[in-house]
């Protein structure tokens, strides 16, 4: 009870305290038509390329065209695509979640969730989209993980885009086979 009154009084007389809203992801059948046009775009295909060629020029330590930060590690991997860029309008950020997720989806994985969370910062308002993609279900071991779980999420700030990590998550233990390696995933992710 204290805490429900001390959270009205944060949000009658503007306290420190963050409000958080979570709700499925659902686009609307408009912004899902925008979408599919835009895939079949040559501005699609660019702008993947783009992201691809950005992708190994950080790797092998070389400047890329875009801001692009690379996570390696034992069972995490994955990059982030931040925001900025000339090379890409604000809604060419959601194309590119959207994109991403259809080709991991095609790589035979499966949405496990996906919400969308907002949350306000006193100075700006943070949207943050989540898709979570596993491989499919299977009981016997050794368990196919494919390349790992994976995780999309899209920041925004005030409805601008700040970021877009994907991030792939290995499961270790005996009743999993070895995921395959993470080079092969952005191979495909980039096909």
């Amino acid at each position: 009870m204290k805490d429900a009154i001390n959270e009205l009084l944060n949000k009658l007389f503007g306290g420190n305290k963050k409000i958080t809203e979570r709700q499925p992801l659902r686009r609307s059948d408009k912004d899902n038509l925008f979408y599919a046009q835009w895939s079949l775009m040559d501005r699609c295909r660019e702008l993947v390329n783009l992201i691809h060629k950005s992708y190994h020029f950080k790797k092998a330590g070389m400047p890329s065209p875009l801001d692009i930060k690379i996570y390696q590690g034992t069972g995490a991997n994955g990059f982030a695509i931040i925001s900025g860029s000339t090379h890409m309008d604000s809604n060419e950020m959601t194309y590119l979640f959207e994109h991403f997720g259809t080709v991991v989806k095609r790589m035979g994985y499966r949405m496990a969730h996906s919400d969308r969370e907002m949350t306000d910062k006193q100075h700006y308002v943070e949207i943050r989209e989540r898709q979570y993609l596993k491989p499919p279900l299977s009981l016997d071991p050794p368990i196919d993980q494919l390349f790992g779980n994976v995780l999309m999420e899209l920041v925004y700030a005030d409805k601008e885009p700040q970021y877009l990590k994907l991030m792939v998550n290995t499961y270790a233990g005996r009743p999993y086979a070895e995921a395959r390696p993470f080079d092969d995933f952005m191979e495909k992710l980039f096909e």
